[in-house]
């Protein structure tokens, strides 16, 4: 489970500005462009050398995992937050909640370690 100093460099990284938000998937890279869901934005603060890039060849686009699970490019792993979390966190996300909103979720329902 992630650590109160963690979920707060989560939610301000929500709220920056800095991250451009993407659904269905944990980061997306398009030229010089990343895109990262909610649950990206978190990996991406937790340790961004993590990420490992899958590039299908007739595609621009590559899409990330993270701690290389190839198999799941959606999640995180258990032990960073709850599959209910998640799954919630997800559904917000790719229906068109905006960072704001799903960062204020975070504030009142994820509870630390």
């Amino acid at each position: 489970m992630i650590s109160q100093e963690q979920k707060d460099r989560w939610v301000a990284g929500l709220r920056s500005g800095l991250y451009k938000q993407v659904k269905r998937i944990l980061q997306q890279i398009s030229g010089t462009e990343v895109s990262n869901c909610s649950l990206g934005v978190l990996a991406d603060i937790l340790d961004n050398t993590k990420w490992k890039s899958h590039t299908p060849s007739s595609n621009a686009i590559s899409i990330c995992s993270y701690w290389g699970q190839s198999k799941s490019m959606e999640r995180l792993p258990v032990n960073v937050l709850s599959w209910d979390i998640q799954s919630q966190i997800i559904m917000m996300n790719d229906s068109g909640e905006s960072f704001e909103d799903i960062a204020t979720w975070i504030e009142t329902n994820v509870i630390c370690e």
